[in-house]
């Protein structure tokens, strides 16, 4: 770590998947950036997560992209999404999608990150404080200039022309800033882990839904298979060790190539319980601060998109904080040109996780008859399927289907566009 000083630039709050990204774009503009991590160190935890094509473009920008080693991502091009004891529904393909990007990356969570902040080390005006704590703003008149932090057991004043809460969902940023905010937590989780990958998963991952049951199979790095299982109104203190077999039953039960990689899956300390958020902050920006990534606008993982958000967020903020350095005003509306920017989308997202959660994880039979529907059309719909697959993908700012595009997707209406090769 580099001498910390009493002046930056820039302050940010949370070395995340926002944070990190920001502090590199800042850092390789000149411009003088701490960043404080309240860990001490970041754990590679059993957690996976995919790096969709959006996000891809980011970190090629930043030349890491083809840097990453081969045993923290695994390309997966094919997406199979079953109805549970009824048979494939729909295959989405990302080699549709325009090259270069047109592959999905399973990464591990925890060697992604440790290598996008290995690459911080290079960038001479850029200083990450590990074990670092966030205490309070500090303010002139409403304005604020600095944090007080504590680290290393002593407090101390840094001061800044702009701070940067990038720290999660329960953000001390935005709680100092007294923003307003609605944390929703959803009341399913989901179990998350990592088994050893069976043959009929090489680049290829499988979705399965059922009668509120739901079951996703990536394939991973180093010959894995990450899963994630729902959990219906649980908690990690409410599974024992009955419910544990239970669940791996049940896995076993949905797809039998299972049996063989469920037999090391012995403890729950091998898994992972995820709860799920939605966060809507009514601002994003006031005078010399700003919050970004989930400290915004968390979003249910049904939309596969929350990193890659938080990147985007870092790429847009990281334009508008170039602008207000340079001239000198970090003033609220001088900052809203990245709330602006950004809101419409991150909403647009949201609103299709919260749409996504209503009928993915009902036991609704109606609802179940519609997905089931919806799913075998987009199998062949090209149009609508490519609507959906770029919008999964970070590459379509619009929702993917308009009012006539769900009638069309239900079987109401035929697809007029379809035939004529527009839309």
């Amino acid at each position: 770590m580099r001498d910390m000083k009493k002046k930056y630039d820039v302050l940010i709050v949370g070395a995340g998947g926002g944070g990190v990204i920001l502090g590199l774009l800042l850092a390789r503009q000149g411009i003088n950036v701490l960043m404080l991590e309240r860990n001490a160190q970041f754990q590679n935890d059993i957690r996976s997560e995919i790096l969709h094509p959006n996000g891809q473009k980011i970190l090629d920008d930043l030349g890491i992209l083809n840097e990453l080693p081969e045993d923290i991502v695994y390309q997966t091009r094919h997406f199979d999404f079953f109805r549970i004891g009824k048979g494939r529904l729909c295959t989405f393909d990302y080699g549709d999608l325009p090259s270069p990007y047109n592959v999905a990356f399973t990464s591990l969570s925890g060697p992604l990150h440790q290598h996008l902040l290995d690459a911080t080390a290079s960038e001479s005006t850029l200083t990450v404080l590990y074990g670092a704590v966030f205490r309070e703003l500090i303010r002139h008149g409403s304005t604020v200039v600095g944090v007080i932090l504590e680290y290393a057991g002593q407090r101390h004043e840094i001061m800044a022309q702009l701070v940067v809460g990038a720290d999660g969902i329960g953000s001390a940023v935005r709680t100092a800033l007294d923003i307003p905010a609605q944390v929703h937590q959803y009341p399913d989780g989901y179990l998350l882990g990592m088994l050893d990958r069976p043959q009929g998963f090489e680049h290829r991952a499988r979705y399965y839904i059922g009668k509120r049951e739901i079951l996703g199979l990536l394939p991973a790095p180093n010959d894995q298979l990450y899963f994630f299982y729902l959990l219906p109104n649980m908690t990690r203190t409410t599974v024992d060790v009955a419910d544990f077999q239970h669940i791996k039953d049940a896995m076993e039960e949905i797809d039998p190539i299972l049996s063989q990689p469920l037999k090391k899956l012995t403890h729950l300390d091998q898994t992972v319980l995820r709860p799920c958020f939605r966060v809507r902050a009514a601002t994003w920006a006031t005078d010399g601060a700003m919050i970004i990534g989930d400290a915004a606008h968390a979003m249910n993982p049904h939309v596969s998109q929350g990193r890659m958000q938080a990147m985007y967020d870092a790429v847009v903020c990281a334009g508008v904080v170039q602008n207000c350095l340079s001239d000198g005003d970090c003033s609220g509306s001088v900052l809203a040109a990245f709330e602006h920017e950004r809101r419409p989308y991150v909403e647009m997202l949201q609103r299709l996780g919260d749409e996504q959660t209503f009928f993915w994880n009902s036991d609704n039979p109606v609802l179940q008859f519609a997905v089931d529907r919806v799913l075998r059309t987009l199998d062949g719909n090209a149009r609508l399927r490519y609507q959906v697959l770029t919008t999964t993908a970070g590459l379509r700012r619009e929702a993917p289907f308009s009012l006539i595009d769900r009638l069309v997707a239900v079987g109401i209406f035929p697809d007029l566009w379809l035939k004529t090769g527009t839309g």
